[in-house]
């Protein structure tokens, strides 16, 4: 099977405006963390008395709630795509966030612990050193990371598997067909990062900003849409992928 950047983003892009209904409520929750702590944010910086330990208390909060939120957001997304068309969608939303959510927010904390192991080393040697340079490293790491682990929500719906051995899978899965991967996303950034100067271009007007802003969080779906996509490119024509013994998830 041909694996195409193209022919993957637009088959992403016909799914994710085929499942609009579904993608623009789960934004919604997903992104509803990082809204609200904005707010509050905006809110606390206009009054110079602001309590600091609400702040901080914000600041770990809202890492937490965006973990469960994304967590019971691309839990539901994903199982509807699984389970197809056919499936009832009321069904497949409660079957995925019961089924699912926990080992997604599993990956997600993996992540971020990986994230933070690779951070202190190159933190440290940016303190030693002065070398600000040292960051581009630093951002290197995080990319090669996440595009290592970009199948890992898929296969922990579509395999039935738990955070960390769908992290390993798709470590193995992507070896071979890095390149693929990085040029899926790196486009799809490209795109982002145009619409998003766009939304930075209309920021005087606070009542265009806010829908604009919301249109972006539906977007912000998309990389998991791409995720699956790629997901059933990689089953379906290599090969070389690794055996998963899983236990079977449709009855």
């Amino acid at each position: 099977m041909r694996f195409s950047v193209l022919s993957t983003l637009k088959e992403a892009l016909n799914l994710w405006v085929r499942h609009l209904a579904i993608l623009i409520p789960a934004a919604f929750v997903i992104a509803l963390p990082t809204h609200i702590f904005g707010l509050l944010d905006y809110i606390f910086d206009a009054d110079p008395l602001h309590p600091a330990g609400l702040i901080i208390l914000g600041n770990i909060a809202a890492p937490i709630l965006r973990i469960i939120s994304e967590g019971v957001g691309i839990a539901a997304v994903l199982n509807i795509l699984f389970r197809g068309a056919n499936e009832n969608r009321s069904n497949a939303i409660q079957q995925g966030i019961n089924d699912y959510a926990l080992s997604l927010m599993g990956v997600d904390i993996w992540l971020g612990l990986i994230a933070m192991v690779l951070f202190v080393p190159v933190f440290a040697l940016i303190f030693v050193f002065r070398g600000s340079p040292l960051w581009g490293l630093l951002v290197v790491a995080l990319a090669v990371i996440f595009l290592k682990y970009a199948l890992a929500k898929p296969l922990v719906v579509a395999e039935n598997m738990k955070a960390w051995p769908a992290l390993a899978a798709s470590w193995q899965m992507t070896r071979s067909r890095f390149g693929y991967v990085l040029g899926c996303y790196l486009i799809f950034g490209v795109i982002e990062g145009l619409l998003q100067y766009g939304i930075n271009f209309l920021h005087a007007s606070i009542a265009i900003l806010w829908p604009i802003t919301f249109s972006v969080d539906v977007i912000d779906t998309y990389p998991i849409i791409i995720a699956w996509v790629m997901y059933l490119r990689f089953r379906a024509g290599e090969e070389t992928l690794p055996v998963v013994e899983v236990e079977p998830v449709l009855s």
